[in-house]
């Protein structure tokens, strides 16, 4: 049992050097301690995603603050240590306008900024290579297009050959 142990402790410490000798390497992307937000973007439209995820957080953790801060004010306010006798009146057209529009206005703020977000991701770059993906049950089928080349990528074995851009069956 001891040699099993010992052997089994020996197993694991050999089978994790090839991931520290990778630990040397530059990485891009690679998550790092104590940073926030996402990877570096590698276009404009993921820098533009970025801002914009970032600009919403701030609207919402201003919203939640506010809304925490309101809820704090009326718990300490309006206990019934405070204020024995609470008003008769149940309507207060200001306040039931603004908490109407305030949101309103605060979806139309975000919603000019994220459309044109949105209207930049329609805009497909032409592609270099045109591949042609199809999934079956059991198996992918890949056809390169502009080439006539195809072939079925299986999950175990490989039995399928191409000739001159006809599928193997």
């Amino acid at each position: 049992m001891k040699n099993a142990l010992m052997l089994s402790g020996l197993f694991a410490g050999l089978s994790s050097l090839p991931a520290m000798a990778q630990e040397g390497l530059e990485t891009i992307g690679k998550p790092t301690d104590g940073n926030l937000g996402f990877q570096p973007a590698a276009t404009q439209l993921a820098e533009g995603i970025h801002k914009l995820d970032w600009m919403i957080l701030i609207i919402i953790t201003a919203t939640c603050v506010f809304v925490a801060g309101l809820m704090l004010y009326a718990i300490v306010r309006f206990n019934r240590r405070a204020n024995p006798n609470p008003a008769s009146f149940t309507h207060h057209t200001t306040i039931e306008i603004a908490w109407t529009l305030i949101p309103i206005l605060i979806l139309v703020f975000i919603g000019s900024f994220s459309l044109p977000e949105l209207f930049r991701q329609q805009e497909i770059p032409e592609g270099d290579i045109t591949i042609k993906v199809t999934g079956y049950q059991w198996y992918w089928g890949y056809e390169y297009v502009d080439h006539g080349f195809g072939f079925d990528s299986y999950m175990i074995g490989n039995e399928a050959t191409t000739d001159e851009g006809t599928r193997a069956s």
